[in-house]
């Protein structure tokens, strides 16, 4: 599955316009997901904040310049983390999204996951240990020693893991015909350690 990490951003002169315009941007956003098939279960708000923004402004003081800040205005927040479970439409939601949230949009990028790895744990395991005791045996002999009991057996847990540009997006999306987005290929690993005793 995918996890696209969005959100709208609204600014404004007060902190009521600014997350009136943000709610309206998320609510047409979550709407255009839950249309496109995404559960709502899947839509998890991650960060919502509201803070000042400030201006740099000099003036003139007795012959002197000063400068300070001065309160400009607010902005809001609303960041999602929503899980797409069909890849093939990963484009279509971008493009989707960015229209229904327009300049307030941000799309701030995605990853890739296994939706379910437990279920390849077992025969994970199973060639992790025959990897480990092909390579034991292949030590031993060019050791000249002989192995002997297994005195000790560890797993770890397996951890999916890709590779992917999280810089895939600009901070605010422009709309293209249909966003190509690659799911590429992802690795999930295990770790398995195993202590023999050596024979004499």
């Amino acid at each position: 599955m995918a996890t696209l990490n969005l959100g709208v951003e609204a600014r404004a002169g007060t902190v009521s316009e600014a997350r009136n315009t943000a709610s309206i941007s998320i609510d047409k956003v979550t709407s255009v997901l839950t249309s496109m098939g995404v559960e709502h279960k899947d839509i998890q708000t991650v960060s919502f904040n509201i803070y000042p923004q400030y201006d740099y402004v000099e003036e003139i003081d007795n012959g002197r310049i000063k400068g300070g800040q001065v309160l400009s205005g607010y902005t809001v927040s609303n960041i999602l983390v929503v899980n797409i479970k069909d890849l093939d439409q990963i484009g279509e939601i971008i493009d989707a999204v960015t229209n229904a949230g327009q300049d307030q949009i941000r799309i701030n990028g995605v990853n890739f996951n296994v939706q379910d790895a437990v279920q390849f744990q077992p025969e994970l395991r199973k060639l992790a240990v025959q990897d480990a005791v092909d390579k034991a045996s292949q030590l031993s002999e060019y050791a000249d020693v002989k192995l002997g009991k297994i005195t000790m057996i560890a797993d770890f847990s397996s951890q999916p893991n890709i590779s992917v540009d999280k810089n895939l997006f600009s901070e605010r999306a422009l709309a293209v015909p249909v966003t190509g987005i690659n799911a590429g290929e992802i690795t999930i690993t295990m770790q398995i350690n195993i202590v023999f005793e050596i024979e004499n």
